[in-house]
């Protein structure tokens, strides 16, 4: 290198960018198993356009022709800063980032076979770039969960990515009596459907997750045995844009979905990891031949904007050595996760969502915490473990005028463990609500003659109750038909005459 000229020039890359690809395969059985693949890789690309003006100005180029002189027939090369990259944070201890940098001295041509002479450092045809890779670790914690359910009809599917949200929504969304019935309506939807909910959730350090930081879910497809014409399969990402267009690609026979933002979540109590999900749900009007096929092969790529997977921070220093923080905000932090994945459609759908919905109708039963007490009674004498009763109050309209009237509502579950089966969560939800608000009078007649008259509030009972279980539905069945027979018993000896 020494008839190489090596000189200091005052320039600034035009584009930074740092980009960390990590590769995985999800196994998605009753136990979901996520596996690395490949060895995760780190590439840093730096641009540097011969502009003469923001990057390679005219000034610098003037200065430089001058300490060129007469050497202009010498390879010649401008050191034009220092790439910093910081060390990777220590996994096995609080996750703290190591002192001291690594540092590379970034250098372009200015004198070689294609760059000819010095008219071209200020020509904007031309740019350097060069590139600078590494490996990083992958990391301790694992990044990416996908979970996925298989249901009977829209209803269950439905009901399932509604459940933590239906207290708020009925509290919110509910203004009357009848309303309430309707957002609980039991009625399946029939049709021969299936739907495929799909959960993918990535998981970044909490140090990492700042607010510029988005993640998106690109090139998701899934393996498809024939032409899936839109009347036959409906995609949508219901806690984001709803329906998306999806189109078949014959080339590899597959349904290929649009680009999908996850949504920041808060972390676990205690933990140091935050979430970002994304849920798709598929419904197939006539899934049959997609049955036959047994598995459900796809893959996705996860971009992560605004952050590197491994920790490191990448940064820039000027030709004099000093860090440019106006600079350091336009570099690019890409990371990528290329996920695999595949399912068993048989194993899915024998472990898929049933649903059971009953309702009751108690004649003379009054509302009260002592008869939702009772429910929740009931539900732990038959092994469930029952939440706190819960009364809300919503409106019901008689003889147009509106009365506030509270419903009540306990929800359980219990785990069934037996030799002959796989072991099943059931869960239930018991909606009260009083129907048929009445006045009701009893007469007494005195021995020594005359009556005395007492009147007091009455009103029915509907009880609704729906459940949910990943298994047998008999297993569901069974306990709540058990559950209104305990329950009428108890009730009834509490029922007013009307």
């Amino acid at each position: 290198m020494d008839d190489v000229n090596l000189l200091f020039a005052d320039v600034l890359p035009e584009r930074i960018s740092a980009c960390e690809t990590y590769s995985y395969f999800v196994s998605l059985g009753l136990n979901p198993e996520t596996r690395g693949q490949d060895i995760p890789s780190g590439v840093i690309n730096i641009e540097v356009p011969y502009d003469g003006y923001r990057c390679f100005s005219m000034e610098t180029a003037a200065r430089l022709r001058e300490r060129v002189g007469k050497n202009l027939d010498r390879p010649a090369l401008g050191q034009i800063g220092r790439l910093a990259v910081s060390m990777p944070p220590d996994w096995e201890h609080d996750w703290d980032r190591p002192a001291g940098l690594n540092q590379y001295a970034i250098q372009i041509p200015l004198r070689d076979a294609q760059m000819t002479s010095p008219d071209l450092w200020t020509a904007d045809t031309l740019r350097a770039m060069i590139e600078k890779t590494y490996k990083p670790e992958a990391p301790t914690f694992m990044p990416l969960s996908m979970e996925m359910q298989v249901y009977d009809n829209v209803r269950d599917a439905l009901e399932t990515t509604q459940a933590s949200r239906k207290l708020q929504e009925i509290s919110q969304k509910a203004g009357n009596i009848s309303e309430v019935l309707e957002l609980l309506d039991g009625e399946p939807l029939q049709g021969g459907q299936m739907v495929v909910a799909l959960a993918v959730t990535v998981f970044l350090p909490d140090f990492l997750a700042s607010e510029q930081v988005k993640v998106t879910i690109q090139a998701l497809k899934f393996g498809w045995p024939t032409i899936a014409p839109d009347w036959l399969m409906r995609v949508e990402a219901p806690d984001g844009p709803g329906e998306l267009g999806f189109r078949y690609n014959p080339d590899d026979q597959s349904v290929e979905v649009p680009d999908v933002q996850a949504l920041r979540g808060e972390p676990q109590a205690g933990s140091q990891l935050v979430p970002y999900s994304c849920l798709l749900r598929l419904t197939l009007n006539y899934p049959g031949q997609v049955i036959r096929q047994d598995e459900l092969n796809g893959s996705a790529r996860i971009k992560i904007e605004g952050c590197l997977l491994s920790g490191r921070l990448v940064g820039w220093l000027d030709v004099y050595g000093e860090r440019n923080d106006e600079f350091a905000r336009r570099i690019e932090l890409l990371t990528l996760i290329n996920v695999g994945f595949t399912a068993i459609l048989s194993e899915r759908f024998k472990h898929r969502r049933r649903a059971v919905y009953r309702q009751w109708y108690l004649r003379g039963v009054r509302l009260s915490p002592v008869r939702m007490d009772d429910i929740a009674a009931a539900l732990r004498d038959m092994g469930y473990k029952a939440g706190q009763p819960e009364l809300k109050t919503v409106v019901l309209k008689q003889q147009d005028v509106d009365h506030q009237v509270q419903i009540g509502v306990v929800t359980a579950r219990r785990l069934s463990i037996s030799d002959s089966q796989d072991p099943a969560d059931l869960q239930l939800e018991v909606w009260a609500l009083p129907v048929s608000l009445a006045n009701t009078q009893r007469r007494h007649t005195l021995a020594e003659g005359g009556e005395v008259s007492t009147t007091w509030e009455t009103s029915d009972l509907a009880l609704q109750v729906r459940g949910q279980v990943n298994g047998p539905g008999s297993l569901l069945a069974l306990d709540v038909d058990a559950l209104m027979d305990q329950l009428k018993s108890r009730f009834n000896a509490v029922a007013d005459l009307r």
